[in-house]
């Protein structure tokens, strides 16, 4: 099974905010359909909520889905990748 990652944040960094959630998608789901899924459910709340429309397009909200996978070896993968040219450095110049 597929896991993705939903990650909720504002874009202003100064103030960003996030909710993360986690969830498995079902057998042959991809993170385009649960994207699509997910800003669709969205677009639904703000008009159901149209008391908060405003502010929720102002803050900058949005959803985004991800793998889990993605998200967890995000920062490992840049780690190897500079030790692995750090390395490639110490050999040339040797």
């Amino acid at each position: 099974m597929d896991a993705a990652r939903l990650h909720c944040r504002t874009e202003d960094r100064s103030s960003q905010q996030q909710l993360v959630s986690h969830r498995t998608l079902e057998a042959g789901a991809t993170t385009a359909a649960a994207q699509a899924q997910v800003q669709r459910l969205n677009s639904e709340n703000l008009e159901r909520f149209p008391e908060i429309k405003e502010i929720v397009i102002n803050a900058g909200f949005h959803t985004e889905v991800k793998p889990l996978q993605e998200m967890l070896t995000a920062g490992v993968k840049r780690t190897l990748f500079s030790c692995g040219v750090a390395i490639l450095v110490l050999l040339i110049a040797d």
